[in-house]
């Protein structure tokens, strides 16, 4: 168990240090998101039976929320000088095997700009020999409408729903 837990540390140091460098180095350029659209990049940093890590950046237009269901919000205003507000979304889950008490996931999931932030931290016993058998998240494209709810993945069949509005 003290494993998965260095693992699902060392997953959050990299994430969080190395994702906010490559971040900061995308330009902002507006002219290549359509009207009434947000844009989102993502990047798989980490995928295995029981662990990922999921690094998605969002540009859109003016100050924006971003907000994922049941999870939290975050307001982002464009950087000084800029017309494209940039938002950064962390998903870290860890499946920790355990003889004793059953699987459990630890699940983790951040909001940020360059001056806030908002964390949803859980853990919870699950049946299931992989995180694939109970969480499943994936971006279909590119951009997305401005103040539509889209269903990004599922955990234990519940549905993940991000919007930007």
């Amino acid at each position: 168990m003290r494993r998965a837990f260095a693992l699902l540390a060392t997953a959050v140091i990299l994430c969080v240090t190395g994702c906010r460098d490559q971040a900061n180095q995308i330009p902002p350029d507006s002219s290549q998101i359509p009207p009434g659209s947000f844009r989102v990049t993502v990047k798989d940093l980490v995928e295995s039976d029981d662990l990922l890590v999921k690094h998605v950046i969002i540009e859109a237009p003016g100050e924006r929320t971003v907000r994922i269901a049941g999870k939290g919000r975050v307001i982002i205003q464009p950087a000084q000088n800029a017309d494209l507000m940039l938002g950064e979304i962390t998903f870290v889950a860890a499946l920790v095997k355990t003889s004793e008490s059953g699987n459990r996931i630890k699940w983790l999931i951040q909001i940020k700009d360059q001056g806030s932030s908002m964390r949803s931290a859980s853990t919870s016993s699950v049946e299931a020999e992989s995180l694939a058998d109970i969480l499943q998240l994936k971006f279909d494209q590119e951009s997305y409408p401005l103040g539509q709810d889209i269903v990004i993945g599922k955990f234990q069949g519940e549905s993940i729903v991000l919007s930007v509005e």
